[in-house]
């Protein structure tokens, strides 16, 4: 399953500007997770999760955050970049 997040649409407006820059550093925090880097991905979310507006993205890059601290702590066996959520 892909969960995506809709931000907005980019009409040139300066109230978009905020919103390309928070897509850029949560692709950015992403691609470290990808290649196993998690505490740079860690201190990416965790940024995020501090500054951003919206309370439900701020849940969703504290749970990054978290399961990136986790993985720095012990890291899976076989990464391949899925995380896998067994609990609702």
């Amino acid at each position: 399953m892909v969960i995506a997040d809709v931000m907005g649409e980019d009409d040139g407006s300066s109230f978009v500007r905020p919103l390309k820059e928070e897509i850029a550093e949560v692709g950015e925090a992403l691609q470290h997770s990808q290649v196993g880097d998690f505490t740079a991905a860690s201190v990416g979310v965790t940024a995020l999760a501090a500054y951003v507006g919206h309370a439900t993205r701020a849940r969703g890059y504290r749970f990054l955050a978290d399961t990136a601290r986790a993985y720095s702590a012990q890291p899976p066996d076989a990464w391949d970049g899925v995380i896998e959520m067994v609990d609702k």
